[in-house]
């Protein structure tokens, strides 16, 4: 080897140590300073903050939204024996590995088993009966039952439906001596320790009040208690209509909503002794802050962090009330949700309500039986209730909601879905898919709250928030940085597709 070989030689093993050694270095600093590596369900940094917002903006933060499309329908053939049509409610319940709807009719045409485990491609299984205008399901002692109301026939039944296929009559209870059932409306099931009990509301001039029965024993139940309208502790029991349950510090509440042209309001209810009801408080149409609680359909509870609340949904004020209960002696009104009033344009006529939360968010979903529609209100802060979109009839692909009447939602496979009665589609029975993505609170098209896909966000991280590298995903959004002094700047750009679904 020569001089000058030997020269070219020695200067690229020089600068190959060098550049071994600077990899070394910068290997080992990136050891000594940690990536920040951030949960899907948490703010990307805590105090990164949107650019070139209006003063005073709130921080930034990545937050699950909730996005709905119309996945189907259960129609039913009008020349099917088993046809039913104005649909009064549909609930479900899951036996194995498989979902059913339960749906039921506002007359005398009975009810129906749908299996719904495939949403796509819903199948009729059997008639639960040919009289049966609502059901509420419950598994005692490893078999379901179908709680079941004939409200014309004035009965409850107890149906085994554990093969759905061909359920069959346990027991049945009339309307008479022991029972309060002239009329039967709404019903619900809890259980307390060891004990199964149904709830049933009565809608009669003669029966107002709720039936407790104690159901542990299918075959042979048991009044347990009568709460009847008119005596010194339950004023307000004229016309209950639907009826829900909760538990608040160890002690169980029912809470009844009343539709009447006298006394509207709400019960509240101490049944932790179901056989020795206690009145713990009354919520009055017109009074003490509640101007909105006329003619009351739908009630629901939901617990927002260490708060319970209820909603209602009054359908001749067309508005939805937020109540806490959180003290259920001492209720104290929250908030009042008007059609027309900010942003609220589809609530004329709401009858029932259910909610639903994904991550940290809750969703309320309400049904306006007058503007054949469904509502999605962000309630989790119930103080500060924001809409966020709507689901029309015959707009989007939704072609079931004309007079769309109740709402519930069942979880499959992962996946979330919203069944929606309609009352004036006949037989039809509206599938909503609800999948979420996370949008930001501060973006490109000025929405002081949510984007839209293909909405481009500013952000800033300072040097003491690392992220992985120059072109990194936050939170799965698409991301690139570029070094700018002491500050990454980066833009993110909300997908046009959700990339995950959540229940």
């Amino acid at each position: 080897m020569d001089a000058l070989e030997y020269l070219i030689v020695t200067y690229i093993n020089y600068h190959q140590f060098l550049f071994y050694m600077y990899a070394v270095i910068v290997f080992a600093l990136a050891l000594l300073s940690p990536l920040q590596f951030v949960s899907p369900f948490d703010s990307i940094v805590q105090d990164a903050t949107a650019q070139n917002t209006p003063p005073g903006a709130p921080s930034f933060e990545i937050i699950p939204h909730l996005i709905p499309s119309p996945f189907g329908n259960i129609i039913q053939d009008p020349n099917d024996p088993h046809f039913i049509e104005y649909l009064r409610k549909v609930k479900t319940f899951e036996i194995g590995n498989s979902i059913y709807a339960s749906i039921h009719s506002n007359g005398l045409d009975g009810s129906n088993i749908v299996n719904i485990t495939d949403p796509s491609s819903p199948k009729h299984v059997s008639v639960l009966g040919s009289t049966i205008t609502d059901a509420e399901y419950t598994v005692i002692n490893g078999s379901t039952y179908a709680i079941s109301l004939s409200y014309f026939n004035h009965s409850l039944s107890i149906i085994d439906v554990s093969n759905p296929s061909s359920p069959y009559l346990v027991t049945s209870i009339t309307d008479g001596a022991n029972y309060a059932l002239n009329y039967p409306f709404d019903v619900i099931t809890m259980t307390l320790d060891s004990s199964t009990f149904a709830l049933v509301t009565t809608f009669s001039s003669s029966d107002n009040g709720i039936q407790i029965i104690d159901i542990t024993d299918p075959v042979n139940p048991i009044a347990a208690s009568t709460i009847v309208q008119g005596n010194d502790d339950y004023p307000q029991l004229h016309n209950p209509r639907s009826i829900t349950v909760v538990t608040i510090n160890s002690s169980t509440f029912a809470l009844v909503a009343t539709f009447s042209t006298s006394d509207n309001g709400i019960l509240i209810i101490d049944i932790t002794d179901p056989y020795n009801p206690i009145a713990a408080s009354a919520i009055t149409n017109g009074e003490d802050g509640y101007p909105n609680l006329g003619a009351l359909f739908g009630i629901t509870t939901v617990t927002i962090g260490s708060s319970t609340f209820a909603l209602v949904a009054a359908p001749n004020d067309s508005t939805v009330q937020i109540i806490d209960i959180t003290d259920p002696y001492n209720p104290d009104p929250v908030f009042t949700i008007t059609n027309g009033d900010d942003g609220y344009d589809k609530l004329y006529g709401s009858s029932f309500i259910t909610t639903l939360t994904f991550d940290s968010t809750t969703y309320a979903l309400v049904v306006a039986s007058f503007d054949d529609s469904v509502q999605i209100i962000d309630i989790t802060d119930p103080y500060n209730p924001i809409p966020l979109s709507t689901i029309t009839d015959n707009e989007g692909g939704y072609t079931a909601l004309n007079d769309a009447n109740h709402i519930t939602t069942v979880t499959i496979d992962s996946s979330t879905y919203a069944l929606v009665t309609s009352f004036g589609d006949m037989g039809g029975v509206q599938i909503i898919k609800l999948d979420y993505d996370y949008i930001s609170a501060h973006t490109s098209n000025q929405n002081p709250k949510y984007a839209k896909a293909g909405d481009t966000l500013g952000i800033s991280f300072t040097t003491s928030d690392t992220i992985a590298s120059h072109s990194s995903q936050i939170l799965g959004l698409n991301a690139s940085a570029t070094v700018n002094g002491a500050v990454y700047d980066a833009t993110v750009t909300i997908p046009s597709t959700p990339r995950e679904s959540h229940a």
